[in-house]
């Protein structure tokens, strides 16, 4: 910058291209950094200075924020295995997560459908639910069952829930709700295909996220709500193709159950996620629904908002309709709290979460 000898008088930076700028006036700062910002976001950062005479000199760049690195996509379902000992199975068409805190399964093992060619994530993401034994991150050997579950019941007094037999029910609001293996036809075998797939592969993934406008699972994305349960699985059935060997829907109580055991088992809150109601473990209300994986206190296990943000609808069957879980803004819900709605009911606080397992044949 010139300053015709008058002297500097401030220097201003932006991220937008202008459009906002953050002014700086102590003298002449030749240094500023930007937090907050998204990863993987290409930003067009600009710096105004002015002198005392009124003098500009503008210079801008484009730069792109590093983010989560993965490795290159799979072609076909390839066996992985962990540092620590643990298996996953990666499905063709996905890239499964290098960084470190993303690789392992006992962590969160992390793919994603799509990546650009800085090998930065920006497609859907999904985190792998491993069912039996797996390592722990200190080396101890835990199960993971495959199973619905009947939680605790104490707010914030933690409890190991207790497993739940085919077909039986559990008291939520309004209703009763009993699996997926009493449901329709189309859920009964999306009930069965699941089993089948984790008894041949050893877990299934659910969504890092909540389904999000656009019908993406994507961090920072709007989450879908006053969605219908047909539509809500018309919506995640979309998402497959005759090309896959795996099928994507709409979460159900096995696999709601299932992840969040595993998260506990993972936490060093452990069954206290299942049961409270603490705004800086995720659960919270009174406020506006935010996008998907931007409370950073709700994020157990590398899965964003499954005890705050929505309500998320179950493939679960409840008496009359539809079965629900989790917390929300609205009543400040557990994240175990099942209660049940009519299929064509919709509500701004219910949205919903999709399951990912792969194929047998």
């Amino acid at each position: 910058a010139t300053d015709l000898e008058s002297g500097i008088a401030k220097v201003e930076y932006s991220k937008d291209a202008g459009a906002n700028y953050t002014t700086e006036t102590t003298g002449i700062v030749t240094e500023y950094t930007f937090t907050k910002l998204e990863e993987s976001t290409e930003y067009i950062v600009k710096v105004r200075v002015t002198d005392k005479s009124g003098n500009l000199t503008e210079s801008s760049k484009k730069m792109t924020t590093e983010g989560e690195k993965f490795s290159d996509i799979y072609t076909e379902t390839t066996e992985y295995t962990d540092s620590e000992g643990n298996v996953a199975w990666i499905p063709g068409g996905f890239a499964v997560g290098v960084d470190e805190d993303i690789n392992k399964v006992s962590g969160g093992l992390v793919i994603t459908d799509a990546i650009n060619e800085n090998h930065t994530s920006k497609g859907n993401q999904f985190v792998w639910i491993p069912v039996g034994e797996y390592k722990t991150s200190n080396g101890e050997i835990k199960t993971n069952e495959f199973s619905r579950r009947k939680w605790g019941t104490t707010l914030n007094v933690p409890s190991e829930p207790s497993l739940l037999g085919y077909g039986e029910g559990v008291s939520g609001y309004w209703e009763m709700q009993y699996g997926e293996e009493l449901g329709d036809t189309s859920t009964k075998a999306d009930y069965e295909l699941l089993k089948d797939s984790i008894e041949k592969y050893g877990g299934f993934y659910i969504g890092r996220f909540e389904q999000g406008n656009g019908n993406v699972i994507r961090k920072n994305i709007p989450v879908i709500t006053n969605v219908t349960k047909n539509k809500a699985m018309e919506l995640a059935n979309s998402l497959n193709n005759d090309l896959n060997k795996w099928k994507i829907t709409i979460i159900s109580s096995y696999a709601w159950d299932t992840a969040l055991n595993f998260m506990c088992q993972n936490s060093e809150y452990g069954y206290t996620l299942s049961v409270t109601n603490n705004p800086n473990l995720g659960a919270f209300e009174g406020i506006s629904i935010m996008n998907a994986g931007t409370y950073q206190k709700d994020f157990h296990s590398n899965v964003y908002d499954l005890l705050g943000n929505v309500t998320e609808m179950t493939s679960e069957v409840a008496g009359y309709g539809v079965g629900t879980i989790g917390s929300d803004i609205i009543y400040d819900r557990i994240s175990t709290l099942r209660a049940s709605c009519r299929p064509s009911q919709t509500f701004d606080h219910l949205g919903f979460r999709c399951q990912l397992f792969l194929s047998v044949d």
